[in-house]
């Protein structure tokens, strides 16, 4: 089987003011944390292991 694992570290789940604290490009948390799932979705994969 051919399986990779990735590592994550500090994405800030639930952080209600990280727009504020930071560059990231969203005008709300709420489109902070969409945006971060949105790329999670993309370039996950099933047979990945993740340790968040």
């Amino acid at each position: 089987m051919n399986q990779e694992i990735g590592c994550a570290s500090d994405r800030h789940f639930g952080h209600t003011t990280i727009v504020e604290c930071s560059e990231f490009p969203f005008a709300s948390s709420k489109g902070y944390h969409l945006g971060l799932i949105k790329e999670w979705n993309e370039k996950a994969r099933s047979r990945e292991i993740y340790i968040v």
